[in-house]
């Protein structure tokens, strides 16, 4: 899996996160943030692709894919290949829409950005925010309920009352593998199992006992 080498009985391997990079590399899942994900879009490694969504308590609202990249030098680049790829249809066929963002990762104060819709267009912040409210009202009312989920993060999950939670993480591509949905029944999914079994042998054999 990935860079797994054999040292005696231990296996091991130099990669954050192993069962995403396997996934990714041999089960052709389609990971935001991996480098095969850049590849697959048909990107290189220079820009920055992260899959998130807006919602609340009740319900998703928006799926994004936001692309950083140095509107300097790459930008005409960027919007071509994006325009062309395959896998973003593949993406809107499984979420039903999905709206793309290209931001300049090179600025500190974000203020152009180009959102794919039959074309790219430029937009403002102020464009960008009435863009998304034509779309759905409920992405730009009440703001300070609803906000850019990242589904990696576990503190939207039952993840919050675990002990184990400052050593794990939540990944929303074995959630959907699992359960059919990024958002799961997180104490049923084989990856919270699997982790919670090697955290219960490491702290109890290693650290009490």
């Amino acid at each position: 899996m990935g860079n797994i080498c054999e040292k005696g009985r231990i296996m091991y391997t130099d990669k954050e996160d192993w069962l995403i990079d396997y996934y990714s590399r041999y089960k052709n899942f389609y990971i935001s943030g991996h480098d095969s994900f850049s590849k697959r879009i048909g990107l290189s490694n220079k820009e920055s692709e992260y899959l998130h969504f807006i919602g609340n308590k009740k319900g998703i609202y928006a799926y994004i894919l936001s692309i950083g990249l140095d509107f300097d030098r790459d930008l005409e680049d960027v919007k071509s290949k994006v325009e062309k790829s395959s896998l973003i249809e593949k993406i809107k066929d499984v979420f039903g829409s999905l709206h793309v963002i290209l931001y300049d990762k090179e600025v500190k104060e974000q203020n152009d950005f180009w959102v794919l819709d039959s074309t790219f267009i430029n937009m403002d912040s102020k464009s960008l925010e009435k863009y998304f409210s034509n779309i759905n009202p409920m992405l730009t009312r009440n703001k300070g309920t609803i906000k850019n989920i990242n589904a990696s993060i576990n503190d939207n999950f039952v993840c919050n009352d675990c002990v184990y939670k400052p050593y794990c993480g939540v990944c929303p591509v074995c959630n959907f593998a699992d359960q059919g949905n990024i958002i799961a029944d997180i104490r049923n999914t084989t990856r919270c199992k699997i982790f919670m079994k090697q955290f219960d042998w490491v702290f109890k054999e290693k650290f009490i006992n």
